[in-house]
């Protein structure tokens, strides 16, 4: 609405531009008599439109006279589809043979002496030295595990799942009660 008068004012002071008598008084002039015209024209059409919705009831109101409604049963054709159903699958229990690994003796950590290292010379005059190369030590020695490997047998139980299945649904008839309008 406010557009529409922002327009109306433009123009009506463009038109009023080239005349001597362009005075706030004949611009308001115009604009009320616009103003005016288009809500004589809204009033119009408002009028025509209560006419013609008066008229469609009063021919609704004269047709439901003449008759009633029946309740009729009607046959329809729904078509057929298909959808997924979930079925519970059982399966049975049964043995197994599966191989076990089984620790005869742990791994474990010895500790053990290593001797010196002599080394024999002979001096000038032809005796024996024994001269020590390396002293002795202690150190740690990891045994590993002693394993065997058996097959042995074994129960697993069933188990049961749901697994999903496409189901085809085919089509058919249904029957259905409807109120129908019917004329005397």
């Amino acid at each position: 609405m406010k557009a529409l008068i922002a327009a109306v004012s433009a123009i009506a002071l463009m038109s009023g531009i080239g005349s001597s008598e362009a005075h706030a008084e004949n611009f308001f002039k115009k604009i009320n008599r616009a103003v005016r015209n288009a809500h004589e024209r809204h009033v119009d059409m408002m009028e025509s439109a209560h006419e013609r919705h008066v008229e469609i009831l009063r021919d609704v109101a004269r047709d439901s006279r003449r008759g009633h409604y029946e309740t009729v049963e009607v046959q329809e054709w729904v078509a057929g589809y298909e959808k997924v159903e979930f079925v519970e699958v059982r399966e049975a229990g049964h043995f197994e043979f599966r191989q076990v690994t089984e620790i005869v003796t742990p791994a474990r950590c010895e500790k053990i002496y290593i001797q010196p290292v002599y080394r024999i010379e002979r001096d000038r005059c032809g005796a024996e030295i024994r001269i020590m190369v390396k002293c002795g030590y202690w150190t740690t020695r990891e045994i590993p595990a002693v394993t065997c490997t058996k097959t042995i047998k074994v129960w697993v139980e069933g188990e049961c799942k749901r697994v999903p299945r496409t189901v085809c649904v085919p089509g058919h008839y249904e029957t259905q009660c409807k109120r129908v309008w019917v004329c005397d």
